[in-house]
């Protein structure tokens, strides 16, 4: 693996080893988004294949990114939170050791796409 390159990990049941890390050139379709648990902070997504589906907690500040899209071009980029997260949207995420002594993998980052159509009326989310 190289700096800048994607990931797709699965974890094992505690969650705190990868035995499967499948890694990319590029971002398409990396991960889409399941679902959201802000209360418990966690995610759950999958590959663009389906093959791999995990639950995942996210840091407390973790840094949460919404770029909105048009065309396969940005057009629009904030700051979020976990809430903004929407199921079916694409999804890139920022693993790293959660810092306890259990060395648990935890959810730094989240980059997340919000998508529009040409006529710029906003997609709640990309189909997966």
């Amino acid at each position: 693996m190289k700096p800048g390159m994607y990931i797709e990990l699965a974890l094992s049941g505690d969650k705190a080893t990868a035995f499967i890390i499948d890694a990319h050139g590029n971002n398409s379709d990396i991960f889409h988004l399941n679902a959201v648990d802000v209360k418990k902070r966690t995610i759950n997504v999958h590959t663009s294949l389906g093959s791999v589906k995990v639950d995942l907690p996210v840091a407390e500040n973790a840094k949460i990114v919404l770029r909105t899209m048009r065309d396969d071009k940005k057009i629009g980029e904030r700051e979020g939170k976990l809430a903004d997260l929407k199921a079916g949207m694409r999804v890139s995420v920022q693993l790293g050791a959660d810092g306890g002594q259990g060395g648990r993998i935890i959810v730094k980052g989240i980059e997340a796409e919000n998508l529009t159509d040409s006529a710029n009326e906003k997609v709640s989310a990309a189909k997966p």
